[in-house]
């Protein structure tokens, strides 16, 4: 440990940001976590947002840097500490562009030629909860945060967590109570950047930051980044396939905004969006698509906000978005969702950071929950034929992805509308035969009332389908699940617990769970609370009840918001109890981690886990671990709801 009077240092500071820059190329010793946080205070030490240690350059780079936050926390990511940095090394070179290696990766940065502003760039922005980080599954362009007469956030990462908000007023905003407040709320796993952002022109944005482990701070790059990102999210909102569609027809100016029906709030959210779209931006054409529109077209077409109104099958097609164009595309042009019959080809092969990738094998489902609109806005059930399949997962494995995710509406249908009628773990085992040369195969969502013996016998046999199953459970209580219209009852999903233990003994289940459904009694809850215990669920997503007008479910007997909000609480800290303990098991084993951004990762169960060096300092090595590698690694510990884990390697080298 060196002395804080012997550590030299530079004092920088960018666009409203000041960082201390400490030089360890030469081998010289650096601060720890303590030190810096002495560093960092602005009463008592030198005073800055962060601090920028350099440590030598890896091959293809020109220096390390890693960023803490003043409070000694690693950050991932500083768009104006990375451009501080940067004008350091390009003074030393005599040159206009560097490559600078962080733990987010590899950042370019360059001058401009007129010899005056440097530029970075950031690398990609993470909209997935997986790789923000969250700490459950959430939709991360509506984070609803509990803060009231903010609204709603949009959660993404670019480096660091960040959840920005749009505001009408960013001066009337009370950055460090909300701050403060959203930086330390349960859903991010490592805290975040918080931006509170008004539009003030397509061109130009007004933002306010509160960063993490700082506080308030003149500015922040990534989150500026951030913010932007947003309105990009809206323009290709649904996947890459409306994007490829409005590239190819030349459309630009256009925002489309793809609407959920899963629940009041989230249709409310979506009118409140359009809304502020054409405040803001009265000159776009505005095109809503989505679940919301395509069930009830008439009441989002009546919006004066809204241009264009598309179907679900309709807004996957090419030719909407030339006609759209050319000026031949009708203001309502949603078709029947119901007359469907195939799985659009196109829908295969959605990204997630080249890491895991979502292939979509099965669209639409032909039962009828009592709870539930969506079969209305999806269509019948329809799957993609094996061939097809086999032939998206090799194309996504030829370009990087390690994990491929099969996912549907009702996955567990799949292959019902096929000659022969096979099942889903036909499909499975087909997939991992003619793709060798995939690593990971993992399932989404699936329907316990259908014993599947292929999926097990695959499950069993083949280490690269991985040992985590998602459970569309809903319930505990029997009576319940018969007024929900499931097709199963708790001892069904217990039997399929204890057949897939038998056959794979550290598979790792997760489930969907539904609070306060009508009629729902304090000892129908409490079903669900020991179908948790005794089915070993470890991964739960817990939903409040929410009436869909429509539905059989909304004209029954309901429970009232008070008791339901309590319910999910309840389950949602039973859910953390689960989980703990199941992290807690694991400590002292091994395991194969694929990495994400950040040097964090997911192992076969679907652990979350940061990778951590033998000498506690997250990921020095940075040559050696990298985004989209799998790695083995030991099970040290339990922080929070993640592991913290070493390579397997670093022990033997």
């Amino acid at each position: 440990m060196s002395r804080m009077e012997d550590l030299p240092f530079l004092k920088m500071h960018g666009l409203g940001n000041d960082f201390i820059v400490l030089d360890g190329r030469d081998g010289s010793a650096l601060p720890d976590a303590a030190q810096m946080q002495a560093l960092a205070d602005r009463h008592k030490g030198i005073g800055c947002d962060q601090l920028m240690v350099l440590t030598p350059p890896l091959e293809g780079t020109d220096v390390v840097l890693d960023m803490y936050n003043a409070d000694g926390s690693i950050a991932g990511a500083c768009g104006n500490g990375t451009r501080c940095v940067a004008s350091l090394i390009m003074a030393e070179r005599a040159v206009n562009q560097v490559v600078i290696r962080t733990i987010a990766g590899d950042l370019l940065a360059w001058r401009d030629r007129d010899g005056g502003d440097i530029s970075v760039q950031m690398g990609p922005v993470h909209t997935g909860w997986q790789n923000i980080p969250l700490s459950r599954a959430a939709d991360t362009a509506s984070l609803d945060l509990g803060l009231s007469g903010l609204g709603s956030a949009t959660a993404v990462s670019v480096g660091n967590p960040h959840a920005v908000f749009f505001v009408e007023d960013a001066e009337a905003i009370d950055v460090k109570k909300w701050g403060a407040e959203a930086e330390t709320h349960p859903i991010f796993a490592d805290r975040a950047n918080i931006e509170f952002v008004q539009v003030l022109s397509r061109r130009e944005i007004r933002m306010r930051v509160w960063e993490r482990g700082v506080g308030i701070t003149m500015a922040c790059g990534s989150g500026a980044c951030a913010s932007v990102a947003f309105g990009c999210r809206l323009n290709i909102w649904e996947s890459e396939v409306m994007r490829g569609h409005a590239e190819a027809a030349g459309l630009n100016d256009v925002v489309i905004v793809n609407t959920c029906a899963v629940t009041k709030e989230a249709e409310r959210q979506a009118r409140q969006a359009i809304r502020k779209l054409r405040r803001e931006k009265p000159d776009v054409k505005i095109v809503v698509t989505g679940c919301a529109a395509q069930i009830n077209p008439d009441s989002w077409a009546a919006m004066p906000e809204a241009d264009i109104l598309l179907g679900n099958e309709d807004k996957l097609q090419a030719k909407s978005w030339h006609d759209l164009a050319q000026g031949k595309l009708p203001a309502k042009q949603v078709s029947d969702i119901m007359q469907v019959r195939e799985v659009a080809s196109h829908l295969t092969g959605s990204f997630d950071d080249h890491t895991r990738g979502f292939l979509q094998v099965q669209q639409g489902c032909d039962h009828r929950c009592t709870f539930c609109i969506i079969p209305y806005g999806r269509g019948p059930s329809r799957s993609s034929a094996v061939n097809d399949v086999a032939e998206n997962v090799r194309d996504m494995v030829a370009s990087g992805t390690k994990e491929v995710v099969l996912s549907g509406v009702d996955i567990t249908s799949w292959g019902q509308d096929i000659e022969g009628r096979p099942r889903l773990g036909q499909l499975v085992q087909e997939i991992l035969r003619a793709v060798p040369e995939l690593p990971r195969l993992r399932l989404s969502s699936l329907d316990p009332a259908e014993p599947d013996h292929a999926l097990m016998e695959v499950l069993a046999s083949e280490a690269r389908l991985m040992p985590h199953l998602h459970l569309s459970v809903q319930h505990g209580d029997d009576m319940i699940l018969k007024r929900m219209k499931r097709r199963h009852l708790a001892r069904d999903v217990l039997r399929f617990c204890e057949e897939a233990r038998r056959r794979r003994s550290d598979v790792v289940f997760g489930a969907d769970i539904i609070a306060g459904f009508p009629t729902e009694t304090e000892a129908a809850h409490q079903a669900s609370c020991q179908l948790i215990k005794e089915a070993g669920l470890v991964h739960l997503h817990i939903f409040g009840y929410s009436p869909r007008e429509g539905t059989p479910a909304a004209q029954m007997p309901q429970i009232d918001k008070h008791t339901i909000k309590t319910r999910v609480a309840e389950l949602r800290a039973l859910g953390a109890h689960q989980l703990q303990n199941h992290l807690e098991t694991r400590i002292g084993g091994s395991d194969m981690l694929l990495l994400e951004a950040g040097g964090r990762g997911h192992l076969s169960g679907f652990e979350k886990a940061v990778l951590f060096l033998e000498d506690g300092q997250a990921l020095r090595d940075k040559n050696r671990y990298q985004p989209g590698q799998i790695v083995p690694v030991s099970l040290q510990s339990v922080s929070g709801d993640q592991l913290q884990v070493s390579p397997l390697l670093a022990r033997s080298a």
